[in-house]
């Protein structure tokens, strides 16, 4: 019984139940206030006023005293069932006897009263007698004439009254030939709404279950379930946010497994540099100085490669586990930029690329400098190793109150952001892999193995650190064109 299914099935019948126990006690209700239950008590008074007279009859009660006659009805009215009164008129109309003996001699109680003639020749009709749940209640009466003369001839006429809420319910129901048919038309509609109550819990209770079983076989890695969208809104909203929570499972799952392959490949190439050239000096395959400092120098860059790779990936775990706690200080912007264009100054020098500073007074933000160093260091270094000889990469950065941005692309304005653009004039990004650009270990140019570039995680670090400080980063790309990252900063101090 602890099934939410057996719960609902349950709720259902105990609701169907009271329902029909309602509706039977209206039709009850309605049955006493109906003109059937009037009908039901004149028929049982004509009755008994058949079986009196016919005990009378049978019986020598020719001038017998009243006291004698009331002794007998009394004892005939106590056999007749309870409620039931027997009063005697005399030839005048007056009562001369009352078995319940509250009617005083010389009363008319058939004063006023609507008495209608039956077909047999008795009258019935109603009264209002004392003796009921007021002083004085409305009685049914059936009367007929005495065949004898009773007490030198002082009785005349014989009443059998019943009050009108005499005769019980169930009597009623047995005198009604409607009744089997109705209990039979209950007991179908209560077999058909088990039925329907049976369905409805299924239909509820069926699209948890499936759930439950579809999240049993993802915990044991079958990533392939999913929910069907159909049913009422809430299961549709609840089979929706179901897959959509299997393909971030499965996404995820996907992540760490790439993300083993990736730093197992790429701790593999630099370690098999290094344990070859250390075997040839070992092995004295490098006999020359020349040799063995071409082998010293090769694995000083590898395990550089390698280091500069695990602090990566220190950065990284300390970002996804909120370990790495961001400084919030002013920051001069301006000059952040102007130091990260001066370290690479010379490299562009060489490689041929004119490097481009665009930075007018800034409001100073509050966050992290050197992390944002970090940010910014990455974005030009990735510029220039794109960019061919005689292109340029440019960096700007504006707030609201400096007009920026191109024809193509206006500045955001905000007084809350400052802006920052990387662009270049190089060879640009596909565009299958602009929604990848800022994954773990994902590179664009997958052929090239790129000795001391990193490992593709620079991207990344740098989307966690800006989202640390409440901005965004984003990259817009057309290839043989260029590239512009737009990294943008609120002023009030990562986000808050």
């Amino acid at each position: 019984m602890n099934s939410l299914r057996a719960q609902l099935l349950l709720s259902y019948i105990v609701i169907i139940v009271v329902c029909l126990a309602v509706v039977a006690l209206a039709l009850l209700l309605l049955l006493r206030a109906s003109p059937l239950l009037d009908q039901v008590t004149y028929r049982n008074l004509n009755t008994d006023v058949g079986a009196i007279l016919a005990t009378l009859e049978a019986e020598p009660l020719q001038n017998m005293s009243l006291s004698r006659l009331e002794r007998a009805l009394g004892q005939v009215a106590g056999r007749l069932g309870p409620g039931r009164r027997i009063l005697l008129l005399d030839q005048r109309g007056m009562v001369i006897l009352d078995t319940e003996q509250r009617l005083a001699v010389n009363t008319q109680p058939l004063q006023g009263a609507q008495v209608q003639r039956l077909p047999d020749g008795r009258r019935r009709g109603v009264i209002s007698l004392p003796g009921g749940p007021s002083a004085w209640d409305r009685w049914l009466f059936v009367a007929d004439e005495l065949p004898i003369a009773v007490a030198e001839g002082q009785a005349k006429t014989l009443i059998v009254a019943a009050p009108r809420s005499n005769v019980p319910l169930v009597g009623l129901l047995a005198e009604l030939v409607i009744v089997p048919q109705l209990f039979i038309a209950g007991i179908v509609g209560l077999v058909l709404s088990i039925l329907l109550a049976v369905y409805i819990s299924r239909s509820v209770a069926q699209p948890l279950q499936r759930t439950a079983q579809a999240a049993q076989a993802i915990a044991h890695g079958d990533f392939s379930q999913t929910l069907p969208v159909s049913g009422p809104d809430e299961v549709k909203g609840l089979a929706t946010s179901f897959n959509y929570m299997v393909q971030q499972v499965k996404a995820s799952q996907q992540a760490q497994r790439d993300f083993v392959a990736n730093v197992s490949h790429e701790l593999k190439t630099p370690l098999t540099s290094i344990q070859g050239f250390a075997q040839a000096i070992l092995d004295g395959t490098a006999m020359d100085g020349q040799a063995v400092h071409h082998a010293a120098s090769v694995i000083h860059a590898e395990a550089e490669r390698m280091r500069r790779l695990v602090e990566d990936l220190l950065d990284l775990a300390r970002l996804d586990s909120g370990q790495m706690v961001m400084r919030r200080e002013p920051v001069d912007l301006k000059a952040v930029l102007g130091a990260c264009a001066e370290r690479f100054a010379l490299r562009a020098q060489q490689a041929g690329v004119q490097l481009e500073v665009q930075t007018p007074d800034l409001p100073r933000l509050i966050g992290d400098g050197d992390r944002l160093a970090q940010v910014f260091s990455n974005l030009i270094d990735n510029a220039l190793q794109h960019t061919p000889a005689g292109g340029r990469v440019t960096v700007r950065a504006f707030s609201a109150s400096v007009a920026g941005g191109t024809s193509a692309r206006p500045a955001a304005r905000s007084p809350h952001l400052l802006t920052v653009e990387v662009a270049d004039t190089g060879t640009g990004i596909p565009a299958e892999d602009l929604p990848r650009i800022f994954e773990r270990f994902y590179q664009v140019d997958k052929s090239r193995a790129r000795s001391g570039a990193g490992a593709g995680l620079g991207l990344a670090i740098s989307r966690e650190i800006v989202q640390a400080h409440g901005g965004t980063i984003s990259v817009e790309s057309a290839p043989g064109l260029g590239t512009r990252f737009i990294v943008r900063l609120p002023l009030d101090g990562m986000g808050r």
